[in-house]
């Protein structure tokens, strides 16, 4: 399960996202697709479910959009703004 640390506090939209991790005094901006994702983890939504409508949105292989998908995780966790459990 992946899910966003309760302490961040966002504002996501269709252009993208700002993610402000107070406790840390930084601030990340992600893009449209970024912001996407972080609102579905945000919302409880799993992985699969995730790269599935990434897929179909973009007509893209679910396959590169898992590996982007956990790339993507990847740099999120190591700046501490989801928890992997």
């Amino acid at each position: 399960m992946i899910r966003t640390a309760p302490h961040l506090r966002s504002i996501v939209t269709a252009d993208g996202a700002v993610i402000l991790d107070a406790y840390r005094d930084t601030m990340t901006t992600l893009n449209d697709t970024g912001a996407l994702i972080w609102k579905c983890l945000s919302e409880g939504a799993e992985p699969s479910e995730i790269i599935t409508a990434l897929a179909e949105r973009g007509s893209v292989d679910p396959v590169v959009v898992a590996e982007d998908f956990d790339s993507f995780v990847g740099e999120l966790k190591a700046k501490k703004l989801i928890i992997v459990s």
